[in-house]
């Protein structure tokens, strides 16, 4: 008898918390995450109907570093922390799903020392959004870690709220703060503000962030290479030819990098037979000198609106020598 009434309460408080809990989560949805970088970026590219040329995809690298106002026809679907798991299942949504991927001519990913880290298998939130595109299951059974991406499943439906904090300070900082503007963007990219050059010891800097952001992690994940090789099959599929930028860092980061992993060239070598398929183009030469002027970034890792403007002008001068822009 005891066990039954305990049975029953304990169903009845779930049945409670999972109807509040809902409801939390869609005024979550709704208020704090339906003007973030990340929605205003989806409902941008599926509220416009113009035909693209280029799509550029990826993590904050390209999210900051790639400005379309200066690439004609182009697309910026970037996410911060995004890995290579959450694009290719992004761009098949996007190359199956959506007319305007129809007239694509490229698509621009990532290739560089930050991209296939292991610390990018940590971030699968705000999983509301990232189940619209996702396979949580099948996530969870590539990556031998199936609890996890059940609850991320369930999550996504009950508690998207979750760890999602920053998204609460965004919102916090524009509502409040901000006088209630939202900060610009231009297809998909927001220029950052920031100068690195401003800071004295970027050495302790770069070594302390690379500690923080890696950890005991691998530089190349095998999990995040097989996805990345999948995504350039997804490309070669749709008879897309594939460009990988090679995003720069400030010196003084990327030798943290380097000194950080001993073997990097070994690591950063399983995903060379990748980059070197037919159809795929590895882009160094446009980015090369960037990482000699730290002043185009607002971190060692990213680059501010002013080198952004500069990439982007780069690439489009690069494009224009492969397909005539009008």
């Amino acid at each position: 008898m005891m066990m039954r009434k305990f049975l029953l309460n304990l169903f009845v408080f779930s049945l409670i918390f999972l109807v509040f809990s809902s409801i939390l989560s869609q005024l979550f949805e709704r208020t704090i995450m339906r003007d973030s970088m990340l929605l205003r970026t989806e409902h941008h590219f599926l509220k416009d109907s113009e035909p693209l040329l280029f799509l550029f995809m990826g993590d904050s690298h390209t999210k900051d570093g790639i400005n379309p106002d200066y690439i004609p026809q182009s697309f910026n679907f970037s996410t911060t922390k995004q890995s290579y798991i959450q694009t290719y299942y992004t761009l098949k949504s996007l190359l199956e799903s959506h007319s305007r991927t129809d007239s694509l001519q490229m698509i621009f990913l990532p290739c560089d020392l930050t991209t296939f880290g292991s610390y990018r298998l940590r971030n699968f939130d705000p999983s509301f959004y990232w189940d619209r595109y996702l396979d949580f299951w099948e996530v969870g059974q590539t990556l031998d870690d199936r609890p996890r991406f059940l609850w991320k499943q369930l999550e996504a439906s009950t508690m998207s709220y979750l760890n999602n904090g920053s998204y609460i300070i965004e919102y916090v900082g524009w509502r409040w703060f901000g006088g209630g503007k939202v900060k610009p963007q231009l297809n998909g990219h927001t220029p950052q503000p920031g100068d690195f050059s401003l800071i004295s010891d970027q050495d302790s800097f770069s070594r302390d962030r690379v500690q923080r952001l890696f950890g005991e992690g691998q530089l190349v994940d095998p999990h995040l290479a097989d996805y990345f090789a999948r995504t350039v099959e997804l490309c070669h599929a749709h008879d897309l030819p594939v460009v990988l930028l090679n995003f720069p860092l400030v010196r003084a980061y990327e030798l943290a990098i380097k000194e950080y992993y001993p073997d990097w060239q070994e690591q950063m070598q399983t995903v060379e037979h990748i980059v070197n398929t037919p159809g795929v183009i590895l882009l160094t030469e446009l980015t090369n000198d960037m990482s000699e002027t730290p002043r185009w970034f607002h971190d060692p890792g990213h680059l501010n609106s002013g080198g952004a403007i500069e990439l982007s002008t780069r690439i489009k001068s690069w494009i224009e020598n492969q397909i005539p822009l009008e």
